[in-house]
């Protein structure tokens, strides 16, 4: 998918949002970049130094953040209709901030999604945001999400609605889809096929040996044998059928001494199994991401709203904090090199310090109150970041 299928989320018709949409916007995502939480208690505090301004007491701060949130109260089809449009303008932003000068960190083609979930208990419920994300150089960008409200895994119908969605919006046939042993199905496995994407998805020890036991050549018992000699990383694979679908089954040694799977159990609907092997190591990097959320950027876990949409718009704002952050990292990485580290351990080599980090230091410098947010959303954007709301 080209980088322009994202930047095509502009939209031509007229958006009617409340007045002050993009101006709350910005003091919304500013104060919570400042607060490094979207708990909104303690993001309140933060709203003083970005609007330049203390003369609003703390309740008043607090309400303004909160209205905005309510936005996704939907009670009528008006409102159903701003709240998407207001969640088609955040996405907007993100994908301009992002790839509006691209060039400068060398992204021009995406090709590989990547599909998990993270959850957490918010007193006594389950939020569990399954969440698409789409490789950038090898960094994950969120691009939809959907909380399913549940402790428990997804099901083969909540993934397909998902899914469905976002390729209503982006082209994304042509793709591979990566992804870990909950997201497995013969329901789903189809439904990739006929929507055009590639998958390469980890699948379970216990599970397929039927379809593969009856095409014939080695067996699931020889297959797992082979591969346990193999080095680390190596694999073997078979041609198998899964209702009518040519798919092809890996079994891998795990490329991880430390891991507790010695073996590692693929399926593709790509032509190469070696290819399949090895582009499923970055599958990983969605786990990266959920952390730089959760944990060293927004404190995702901290948030405080309740509903589906409230929780949606929460997320957007979260992935335009983590996509600024993002921004920096690589632009800086790009103009400056990537300082490697060797884990011995594992034999993999990490950032010594991650892009998002990299860029999270360098946006809270760069963005010290609401004048400079804005001076600074106009220069990487080229001024065109004010023309998503442009009619409110």
């Amino acid at each position: 998918m080209s980088v322009f299928t994202l930047l095509e989320q502009v939209t031509e018709k007229k958006i009617e949002l409340p007045k002050n949409t993009l101006k709350n916007t910005l003091i919304v995502s500013h104060s919570i970049l400042h607060a490094g939480t979207v708990n909104l208690n303690k993001v309140k505090n933060s709203v003083p130094h970005v609007r330049g301004a203390g003369l609003a007491s703390a309740h008043a701060d607090y309400k303004l953040l909160t209205r905005y949130f309510d936005q996704g109260k939907v009670v009528s089809d008006q409102g159903h209709q701003q709240y998407e449009q207001l969640m088609q303008g955040l996405r907007t932003l993100c994908w301009m901030v992002l790839f509006q000068q691209r060039k400068r960190f060398g992204v021009n083609k995406l090709k590989h999604l990547l599909l998990d979930g993270t959850k957490w208990d918010f007193g006594q419920e389950s939020i569990h945001l399954m969440t698409l994300c789409v490789l950038v150089g090898d960094v994950a960008i969120p691009i939809w999400w959907e909380d399913l409200g549940k402790a428990g895994h997804s099901s083969q119908e909540e993934r397909i609605a998902m899914l469905s969605e976002a390729m209503k919006k982006y082209g994304l046939a042509g793709m591979t889809l990566l992804a870990d042993r909950e997201y497995v199905g013969r329901e789903w496995f189809k439904y990739l096929s006929e929507s055009g994407l590639y998958f390469v998805i980890r699948v379970k020890e216990g599970i397929y040996h039927d379809e593969i036991n009856a095409n014939g050549g080695r067996t699931w018992q020889q297959l797992k044998a082979k591969a346990a000699q193999k080095a680390k990383g190596k694999k073997v694979s078979k041609k198998i059928k899964i209702d009518g679908l040519d798919l092809h089954y890996i079994v891998m040694k795990n490329p991880r001494p430390d891991a507790e799977d010695e073996l590692v159990y693929l399926l593709t609907n790509l032509h190469s199994p070696t290819q399949a092997s090895r582009l499923y190591q970055w599958r990983w990097q969605i786990e990266v991401c959920f952390k730089h959320l959760k944990s060293n950027g927004v404190n995702l876990e901290a948030m405080n709203v309740r509903g589906k949409e409230k929780r949606h718009l929460m997320m957007a704002i979260a992935v335009l904090v983590y996509i600024l952050a993002i921004r920096e990292g690589l632009i800086k990485e790009y103009r400056d090199g990537i300082r490697w580290v060797l884990d011995k351990a594992s034999g993999f080599e990490y950032r010594a310090v991650s892009a998002f980090l990299k860029g999270l230091d360098i946006l809270r410098r760069r963005a010290l109150n609401l004048a400079q947010f804005k001076r600074y959303l106009s220069k990487i954007t080229k001024g065109q970041y004010r023309l998503i709301f442009q009619n409110v």
